[in-house]
């Protein structure tokens, strides 16, 4: 698979900062390292949901496109002002408000989500689950957006 994340580090990722696992929330992005791995033993994802059934479910940024992300972040801002016309226009708040004020995290992605991840990434899963016990020096990534 094609790795887009060295564009992000230089065009994006402005920093790191080290967390622990009961922090992670919805719709951050975090850096982590994950020896259970065959391929990407140090993947960046974009949490969808911290902690169902002892796993993280997420999606790796690590083979988006700078444009491809920021698509899957106006499909999540513009689902997001459906439901909730209040919601700031923020990746993360976005994904956090469908996540819990409408739904549960796996009925967003089963009904919302999903669908547009099948179109917009036919040719690659970005889709993960990581088991929590193997996951290791977690790191939440400070992304810009507009830089």
């Amino acid at each position: 698979m094609i790795s887009y994340i060295n564009e992000h580090k230089t065009r994006r990722i402005v920093g790191y900062k080290q967390i622990n696992l009961i922090e992670i929330k919805i719709g951050n992005i975090i850096h982590f390292k994950y020896n259970k791995a065959q391929n990407n033993k140090n993947p960046h994802v974009l949490v969808l949901n911290p902690r169902w059934k002892e796993k993280l479910h997420g999606l790796v940024i690590d083979y988006m496109t700078l444009l491809d992300l920021n698509k899957l972040r106006d499909f999540i801002i513009s689902e997001a002002e459906e439901v909730d016309t209040d919601t700031p226009d923020s990746l993360d708040l976005s994904l956090q408000a469908l996540s819990t004020t409408s739904q549960t995290p796996s009925v967003f992605y089963e009904v919302r989500l999903k669908s547009y991840l099948k179109n917009y990434f036919s040719k690659v899963s970005v889709y993960r689950t990581y088991d929590i016990s193997g996951m290791g020096n977690i790191k939440l990534v400070r992304y810009d957006f507009n830089r």
